[in-house]
Order: C-alpha cells, then structure tokens, then sequence
C-alpha cells in the first residue's frame, strides 16, 4: 500500500499529552529511486544538510513505517532499500540528518544533480521546498538538461535531528534507514 493512501486515515487532530504510540508492523511504498553514483542521500531539501551512504548501483524501494498515537498516524522510520532485498537489518549509525522544514528527500544526489547546470541546481533548492507537507511522494522536477526524480517523506513529529542507519544485507551495505519516532515514543 502507498505511505500516502496509508496515511489518510489519520484523525490529524492529536491534542492528548503523554500518549504512547504503537509502531504499525508494515513499510509503506512511496516509490522507487535508482542509484547510478554508488550511494544515497537524505537530505533536509531546505538546508541541504545530508548523510550520504554508499551502496551498489540499482534500483531502492524507498518505504516508510507509520505509527499510531490514538488515530493520529506520523511516520516513524524512511527507508530506501535495495530493491531485491526484502528484508535487511538495521548496521552501525551512519549519521544524523538535522531537519528545518518538517520533512527529508531521499535520492542519489551526485547522480541527481550531475548533468544539470549550476543554475538548474540553484533553481532545483527553492523547487524542492515546495514538496514540504507531503507525507510521501515521488517528486519529479523537469528542467531543459534533465528531469530528476526523488522521494520526499515528512520526518514524523516535524524538526529536529535525527539518526541515519545503514541497512545490510549478507555483510554488504544496500541502503539507509532514518529513525523519527521509536515505538513507545511518548510526546509531550
């Protein structure tokens, strides 16, 4: 099921204070993303503050896991994993990515932006602003070099400064995870 069909089914009215949440067992399909630079990137669209984890080439489900504090569902973990690897684990903390507008992109940002002119870069970060809000969505910016493609994610709770994990698979790193709020998590 999409992140974004998922996620309608929030109250979006949560006022209660000292309410666990219960993290939902499933990873939500936002898209798909390819690797072509051998890593992947979350970024904060609005900073550009990111955490770059090298991986192979190929095509990443990029998915995300919701959790319910009493009807009000926020996204808890992102994930952009190798795409024939089902179920990876979690490795060593790879960084943490700080949040200023509610919400991280995930692509191959050297392949993203390689081909494009330093203008379309700089048109590319006020364009990517733009897609703060969403819950989860596959983004495509058109310009007259290239049209590129990224996921974009709200980052549970809204801002702050979050951990990046590897994600591996038979000892070889194959994508990152991004913690938002941990089952349990209590908002107060």
């Amino acid at each position: 099921m999409l992140l974004s069909e998922a996620i309608k089914a929030s109250d979006h009215s949560y006022s209660a204070k000292d309410v666990a949440g219960h993290e939902l067992p499933d990873w939500y399909e936002i898209g798909n993303l390819l690797v072509e630079s051998g890593g992947i990137e979350v970024v904060d669209p609005c900073c550009h503050a990111s955490v770059r984890v090298q991986t192979p080439n190929g095509v990443y489900a990029a998915e995300a896991r919701l959790i319910d504090f009493g009807g009000n569902l926020r996204v808890s973990r992102l994930r952009a994993r190798l795409e024939t690897v089902a179920a990876p684990s979690r490795s060593a903390k790879s960084g943490t990515v700080p949040v200023e507008l509610a919400c991280v992109l995930v692509a191959d940002m050297q392949a993203l932006y390689a081909g494009l002119t330093s203008q379309e870069i700089e048109e590319s970060y006020g364009l990517m602003c733009r897609f703060a809000g969403c819950p989860g969505s596959m983004c495509q910016l058109r310009f007259e070099s290239k049209t590129i493609q990224f996921a974009i994610c709200s980052s549970g709770w809204g801002d702050g400064t979050y951990p990046v994990y590897g994600l591996n698979s038979d000892g070889q790193t194959i994508g990152l995870e991004v913690v938002f709020i941990v089952d349990g998590a209590i908002r107060s």
